[in-house]
């Protein structure tokens, strides 16, 4: 049987401290992490496909969490 690859996940947030801590945590499930610090280098980061799921902070500038959905 043949190994399904690792997700990948990319974390979202302004905060440097808190985005980083996240990806930490989050790698240690296994899963391959991506990280974005504003939602225009998001939507980049989705644009060049591969990730599975994204852990979103919903309060940013100048883009939030919701404009970011809204522009997927």
């Amino acid at each position: 049987a043949s190994e399904r690859p690792a997700p990948r996940v990319l974390v979202v947030d302004d905060d440097a401290t808190f985005r980083a801590s996240l990806a930490r945590w989050v790698a240690r499930w296994g899963a391959g992490v991506e990280t974005a610090y504003s939602g225009p280098s998001a939507l980049a980061a989705l644009a060049h496909g591969g990730v599975d799921l994204m852990i979103l902070d919903m309060h940013m500038a100048p883009m939030d969490g919701g404009e970011v959905l809204a522009a997927m």
